[in-house]
């Protein structure tokens, strides 16, 4: 994206993922821009790993995060296990909570003030 508003709805989605997926997502925006492509002279950004904001994580759910509209490098240790253990004991457990593939049913809209 080329401006803060950009980044911001990818951060949010992408945080948004982390909590409902129960992963950790890596975000790497571009930053600095690239001069020769038209709209973006000038992206800004700021990288991150993100993990669910759950038990066994930061509060915030960003392990790791760089500078604003600074190139560089982000390193975070991900560990697989105490995703594993928030998966089946976290505060929230959206994959245990799910219903199964094929239990919804679809059914026809009625409109309001008409009985079936």
């Amino acid at each position: 994206t080329d401006d803060r508003q950009g980044h911001c709805r990818v951060r949010y989605c992408a945080h948004a993922r982390t909590v409902e997926q129960q992963v950790f997502v890596v975000h790497a925006p571009l930053v600095g821009g690239t001069p020769r492509v038209f709209g973006f002279e000038e992206a800004s950004g700021r990288p991150g790993v993100l993990t669910p904001c759950d038990t066994d994580f930061a509060r915030d759910g960003i392990a790791a995060e760089g500078a604003w509209d600074k190139p560089g490098v982000v390193v975070a240790d991900l560990d697989l296990a105490r995703l594993a253990k928030i998966r089946k004991a976290g505060s929230v457990t959206p994959r245990i909570d799910a219903k199964p593939e094929g239990s919804y049913r679809v059914t026809r809209a009625r409109r309001l003030g008409k009985r079936p």
